[in-house]
């Protein structure tokens, strides 16, 4: 075995792209992460929801 091949452990990672995109803010969403669907919209929080979906309005 050549020294090359036992350096291989250390090889860097694959590089993680994102699987798509939050729908409000943009935020990058990646594999197994939790996200909310709402009428084919993608969101990666409820706060991105509510944002997208309820009017702030002062009384």
């Amino acid at each position: 075995m050549n020294r090359l091949e036992t350096m291989s452990r250390f090889a860097e990672p694959e590089e993680v792209r994102p699987v798509c995109a939050c729908d409000w803010c943009g935020a990058d969403l990646y594999e197994g992460e939790e996200v909310y669907t709402v009428n084919g919209d993608t969101y990666c929080e409820a706060e991105c929801v509510a944002s997208a979906y309820c009017a702030k309005e002062t009384l």
